[in-house]
C-alpha cells in the first residue's frame, strides 16, 4: 500500500527531460504564438511537460501577444502619421 502511494508521488514529482521536448522558435507573429500554445497542449496531453510549466508557457504568451499588438498598434500609428504628413505637403 505505502509503495504504491510512493509510486504515484514519484510519478507526480517527476521532472521532465528538455531534451525531449520539441524545441519551439521564438514567436512572431500571433500565429507563432498559437501554434506554440498548441504545441505546449500537445506537451502536456502526452505527459512530456507538467501541467505548472505549461502554465507558465501561457503567462509568458500573453505577455508576447500584448507586445505583438503594442507593436502592430506603432506601425499603424506610424503609417497614419507618415499619410498624414504626405497629405499636408501635398496641400491637400
Amino acid at each position: 500500500m505505502a509503495s504504491a502511494a510512493g509510486m504515484r508521488g514519484g510519478k507526480r514529482r517527476a521532472r521532465f527531460n528538455h531534451e525531449e521536448l520539441t524545441p519551439i522558435a521564438p514567436p512572431q507573429n500571433t500565429q507563432d504564438v498559437l501554434q506554440a500554445l498548441g504545441q505546449v497542449f500537445s506537451e502536456v496531453h502526452g505527459g512530456r511537460i507538467e501541467p505548472r510549466v505549461a502554465n507558465s508557457l501561457a503567462y509568458l504568451a500573453s505577455g508576447i501577444l500584448q507586445a505583438l499588438s503594442v507593436g502592430d498598434f506603432e506601425a499603424r500609428i506610424a503609417a497614419l502619421e507618415a499619410r498624414s504628413d504626405a497629405l499636408k505637403k501635398s496641400g491637400l
